[in-house]
């Protein structure tokens, strides 16, 4: 998966975590370790600051919020 993770971002560019999660039908906490790799290997990197989004469900939940955060590819060339 780590792969057709890169070849993602070498086609789109920039993608949040959600979009990513939904996409390979995973859930974010198996989603992360990957996208530290490619972070930590210099494929990726930030597009933009963290934000915290209300969520838009209608569950009975009172606080609900969940991070969103962008990535960017970085062309090796």
């Amino acid at each position: 998966m780590l792969l057709q993770i890169r070849e993602f971002f070498r086609l789109e560019k920039i993608a949040s975590n959600q979009q990513l999660a939904r996409f390979f039908h995973v859930d974010l906490s198996a989603l992360e370790p990957m996208l530290e790799i490619w972070l930590r290997r210099g494929v990726l990197a930030y597009a933009q600051e963290q934000r915290q989004v209300a969520c838009k469900s209608h569950c009975a939940r009172s606080q609900c919020s969940t991070s969103v955060i962008y990535y960017r590819y970085v062309d090796p060339m």
